[in-house]
């Protein structure tokens, strides 16, 4: 599989919702990190370069839902709300504030087909059958 270019994911290897979001699937999405001679995609909860320390130094790359076009429904329908331990949201700001977006109008969304197809307790007594 493409997604898997880099040898750190023999060992851990990608997440199914992000394989599915079309994250990191093709060999341009990676770019090579000379220092440690291996190739890197950022992903939601993933930052490169494979030589930093950590994903808050200036030159680490986080992922960008907006410029990596994940769709709103992956979002809404693939990725989890949370990341559980050890990982978490690696992303660009802007992407941050999208992925939310997109969360809470899928949660509106849901929210109002509820109420749709819930009909309200006089709603439901006006539907019932006259008495004979």
């Amino acid at each position: 599989s493409t997604c898997m270019l880099n040898p750190v994911y023999d060992l851990l290897p990608r997440m199914e919702w992000v394989r599915a979001s079309g994250i990191c699937q093709s060999p341009s999405d990676f770019a090579y990190d000379e220092a440690s001679d291996s190739l890197c995609c950022p992903s939601p909860n993933y930052c490169c370069p494979n030589s930093l320390a950590s994903c808050a130094h200036p030159d680490a790359v986080l992922f960008d839902a907006i410029s990596a076009n994940v769709s709103r429904d992956a979002i809404a329908q693939l990725w989890p709300l949370t990341q559980g331990r050890p990982r978490r949201w690696l992303m660009t700001p802007r992407s941050m504030r999208y992925v939310a977006g997109v969360w809470r109008q899928a949660a509106a969304d849901a929210e109002g087909a509820a109420r749709v197809r819930t009909p309200s307790p006089f709603h439901a007594r006006s539907l019932r059958a006259p008495p004979r």
